[in-house]
């Protein structure tokens, strides 16, 4: 019998970072070989306490225990947005989103349909929490865009998803990773997720394509991209984006 280990994950550090310095550098390189080797790393990130995170999956368990007459009342235009039931294919499956969740006022509005009695510890906790990792998510997008000599473009993609969409935009550098949840036992498993997106049109920046890199992605609409995924869910790898605006 052949024994296949898993990779490991490399382990970055995040905290005490200052721009240019030689330690920023560094993490520099080991991020963007992170992603361009696993997709993803584990961050050792202190901007986010043990006790706001904590706090902020009770708060979450709470938020699956309303009654689903209340859950529906969390609708959206924007595909995976408001609230996914379970299904007979996803029977032990439900997902909420929250719009805008680095707003106040929309986490405050999210609240307030849940709870029309006021929630403030919900909506002072989640849009803390939110801004918090996405604090860190623009840092590593930030480190990226250094690393590859692109520093100007950086602002236009500075709400951007980390996903399919840099798969695309690095000219398939970096690598994509399928959003799983494994469960195992009998109780129940909760996770959150941070997506951000990019209205208008995504392109590789021209640095990244030479002939030894020729284009490998069409300029696409982001938000199309993610309609089509909600649609027709082919794949749910990097196959999709290929699909969808490979060249």
């Amino acid at each position: 019998m052949v024994s296949v280990s898993q990779p490991k994950l490399p382990i970055i550090n995040m905290d005490d970072l200052k721009p240019e310095s030689e330690s920023w550098i560094l993490r520099c390189h080991k991020v963007t070989h992170a992603l361009e080797e696993y997709g993803c790393f584990m961050a050792v990130y202190e901007g986010v306490s043990k006790e706001l995170n904590r706090e902020v999956f009770d708060l979450v368990k709470t938020l699956f225990e309303l009654p689903t007459e209340t859950k529906i009342k969390n609708t959206s235009d924007t595909p995976v947005f408001g609230y996914l039931g379970a299904t007979h294919t996803r029977p032990l499956f439900e997902s909420m989103g929250i719009e805008n969740v680095t707003s106040l006022d929309h986490v405050q509005h999210f609240a307030n349909l849940m709870w029309p009695s006021r929630n403030h510890h919900f909506s002072e906790n989640i849009h803390s929490y939110a801004n918090l990792v996405s604090e860190l998510e623009n840092v590593v997008k930030k480190m990226v865009f250094q690393s590859y000599g692109v520093e100007k473009n950086y602002e236009s993609y500075n709400k951007s998803s980390m996903t399919y969409l840099l798969r695309a935009w690095s000219n398939g550098r970096l690598r994509t990773v399928p959003h799983r949840v494994m469960m195992n036992g009998q109780e129940n498993r909760y996770s959150i997720g941070l997506f951000t997106f990019k209205k208008g049109i995504i392109e590789i920046p021209e640095e990244l394509v030479d002939e030894e890199h020729p284009s490998r992605f069409k300029p696409f609409n982001h938000l199309e991209f993610v309609d089509h995924m909600s649609k027709s869910p082919l794949y749910i790898d990097e196959r999709a984006i290929k699909l969808f605006c490979g060249a």
